[in-house]
Protein backbone atom coordinates (compact mmCIF):
# COMPACT_ATOMS: atom_id res chain seq x y z
CA UNK A 1 0.00 0.00 0.00
CA UNK A 2 1.34 3.80 -0.80
CA UNK A 3 0.07 6.60 1.46
CA UNK A 4 -0.21 9.51 -1.05
CA UNK A 5 -0.78 13.54 0.21
CA UNK A 6 -1.74 16.06 -1.93
CA UNK A 7 -4.18 18.90 -1.60
CA UNK A 8 -4.58 18.96 -5.24
CA UNK A 9 -6.89 16.85 -5.78
CA UNK A 10 -6.45 16.24 -9.88
CA UNK A 11 -2.67 15.60 -8.53
CA UNK A 12 -3.93 13.04 -6.15
CA UNK A 13 -6.46 11.38 -8.35
CA UNK A 14 -3.58 10.76 -11.12
CA UNK A 15 -0.96 9.41 -8.71
CA UNK A 16 -4.07 7.07 -7.06
CA UNK A 17 -5.20 5.92 -10.39
CA UNK A 18 -1.34 5.22 -12.08
CA UNK A 19 -0.25 3.53 -8.75
CA UNK A 20 -3.82 1.43 -8.46
CA UNK A 21 -3.53 0.15 -12.18
CA UNK A 22 0.42 -0.87 -11.18
CA UNK A 23 -1.46 -3.41 -9.03
CA UNK A 24 -0.86 -1.60 -5.66
CA UNK A 25 -3.43 -0.11 -3.30
CA UNK A 26 -3.90 3.35 -2.42
CA UNK A 27 -4.65 5.50 0.70
CA UNK A 28 -5.00 9.19 -0.33
CA UNK A 29 -5.68 12.08 1.65
CA UNK A 30 -5.76 15.50 0.42
CA UNK A 31 -4.96 17.11 4.30
CA UNK A 32 -1.35 16.47 5.94
CA UNK A 33 -3.44 16.59 9.38
CA UNK A 34 -5.82 14.00 8.40
CA UNK A 35 -3.06 11.92 7.23
CA UNK A 36 -1.12 12.53 10.72
CA UNK A 37 -4.67 11.73 12.38
CA UNK A 38 -4.54 8.61 10.93
CA UNK A 39 -0.98 7.60 11.62
CA UNK A 40 -1.82 8.26 15.06
CA UNK A 41 -4.83 5.91 15.00
CA UNK A 42 -5.15 2.41 15.85
CA UNK A 43 -5.93 1.64 12.38
CA UNK A 44 -2.49 3.11 10.90
CA UNK A 45 -1.11 0.40 8.08
CA UNK A 46 2.47 0.85 7.44
CA UNK A 47 2.70 1.77 3.68
CA UNK A 48 5.37 0.46 1.16
CA UNK A 49 5.77 4.35 0.54
CA UNK A 50 4.45 7.76 1.67
CA UNK A 51 4.13 10.23 -1.58
CA UNK A 52 3.87 13.88 -0.72
CA UNK A 53 3.47 17.48 -1.69
CA UNK A 54 5.33 19.60 -0.21
CA UNK A 55 2.86 23.21 -0.06
CA UNK A 56 -0.15 22.36 1.13
CA UNK A 57 -2.33 24.43 3.74
CA UNK A 58 -2.10 24.14 7.01
CA UNK A 59 1.00 21.90 7.49
CA UNK A 60 3.85 21.53 4.53
CA UNK A 61 5.13 17.89 3.31
CA UNK A 62 8.17 18.36 5.21
CA UNK A 63 6.98 19.32 8.38
CA UNK A 64 4.12 16.18 8.28
CA UNK A 65 6.89 13.82 7.31
CA UNK A 66 9.15 14.61 10.30
CA UNK A 67 6.14 14.18 12.27
CA UNK A 68 5.72 10.86 10.28
CA UNK A 69 9.35 10.01 11.17
CA UNK A 70 9.28 10.34 15.02
CA UNK A 71 6.89 6.97 14.96
CA UNK A 72 8.39 5.46 12.02
CA UNK A 73 11.91 6.67 11.40
CA UNK A 74 12.65 4.22 8.59
CA UNK A 75 9.56 5.05 6.65
CA UNK A 76 10.37 5.56 2.73
CA UNK A 77 9.23 9.14 1.53
CA UNK A 78 9.09 10.69 -1.80
CA UNK A 79 8.30 14.35 -2.42
CA UNK A 80 6.42 16.05 -5.40
CA UNK A 81 6.94 20.08 -5.91
CA UNK A 82 6.77 22.53 -8.39
CA UNK A 83 9.21 24.26 -6.87
CA UNK A 84 12.96 24.10 -7.24
CA UNK A 85 13.60 25.88 -4.25
CA UNK A 86 12.62 22.81 -1.98
CA UNK A 87 15.40 20.26 -3.14
CA UNK A 88 18.07 21.16 -0.46
CA UNK A 89 15.25 20.22 2.42
CA UNK A 90 13.93 17.18 0.04
CA UNK A 91 17.58 16.15 0.76
CA UNK A 92 17.07 15.49 4.17
CA UNK A 93 13.18 14.25 4.59
CA UNK A 94 13.29 12.21 1.37
CA UNK A 95 14.20 9.51 -0.64
CA UNK A 96 13.31 10.77 -4.33
CA UNK A 97 12.23 14.06 -5.32
CA UNK A 98 10.32 14.42 -8.00
CA UNK A 99 9.16 18.16 -9.33
CA UNK A 100 6.08 18.65 -11.10
CA UNK A 101 4.71 18.08 -13.73
CA UNK A 102 6.17 15.19 -13.70
CA UNK A 103 6.07 11.75 -15.88
CA UNK A 104 4.54 8.46 -16.43
CA UNK A 105 7.35 6.69 -16.33
CA UNK A 106 9.02 8.70 -13.36
CA UNK A 107 6.27 7.82 -11.09
CA UNK A 108 6.08 4.34 -12.22
CA UNK A 109 10.34 3.99 -11.82
CA UNK A 110 9.63 5.42 -8.03
CA UNK A 111 6.99 3.11 -7.33
CA UNK A 112 8.55 0.06 -8.19
CA UNK A 113 11.72 0.77 -7.46
CA UNK A 114 10.21 1.54 -3.61
CA UNK A 115 7.71 -1.66 -3.90
CA UNK A 116 11.50 -3.98 -4.83
CA UNK A 117 12.87 -2.35 -1.48
CA UNK A 118 10.00 -3.10 0.81
CA UNK A 119 10.29 -6.85 -0.80
CA UNK A 120 14.11 -7.45 -0.71
CA UNK A 121 14.84 -5.51 2.24
CA UNK A 122 18.34 -3.88 2.61
CA UNK A 123 21.35 -4.17 0.23
CA UNK A 124 23.03 -1.13 0.26
CA UNK A 125 25.85 -2.57 -1.91
CA UNK A 126 24.11 -3.04 -4.59
CA UNK A 127 21.76 -0.59 -4.91
CA UNK A 128 21.12 3.10 -3.66
CA UNK A 129 17.84 5.26 -3.50
CA UNK A 130 18.68 8.36 -5.18
CA UNK A 131 17.32 11.80 -6.38
CA UNK A 132 17.65 14.53 -8.79
CA UNK A 133 20.28 14.98 -10.77
CA UNK A 134 23.19 15.15 -7.84
CA UNK A 135 22.23 11.70 -6.84
CA UNK A 136 22.03 11.33 -2.89
CA UNK A 137 21.79 8.14 -0.76
CA UNK A 138 18.23 7.91 0.46
CA UNK A 139 18.97 9.16 4.43
CA UNK A 140 15.79 6.92 6.08
CA UNK A 141 15.17 3.99 3.42
CA UNK A 142 16.08 0.43 3.20
CA UNK A 143 17.85 -0.16 -0.19
CA UNK A 144 16.60 -2.96 -3.10
CA UNK A 145 18.41 -5.47 -4.42
CA UNK A 146 18.56 -4.31 -8.18
CA UNK A 147 21.06 -3.27 -11.02
CA UNK A 148 18.77 0.40 -11.55
CA UNK A 149 19.43 3.48 -9.76
CA UNK A 150 16.22 5.51 -9.29
CA UNK A 151 16.84 8.73 -10.60
CA UNK A 152 14.16 11.65 -10.76
CA UNK A 153 12.44 14.19 -12.69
Amino acid sequence: MFHIIDDDEPILEFFSELIEEMGYEVKPFSCPLDYLSYVNSSEYVLPIAVISDISMPKMNGFEMLEKVRKKHPDIRAAVVSGYFENRARAKVNACVYLHKPTDFNSIMQMVETFACCHENGPHPEEYQCNAEAGKWDCPHASHCKSSRALTAV
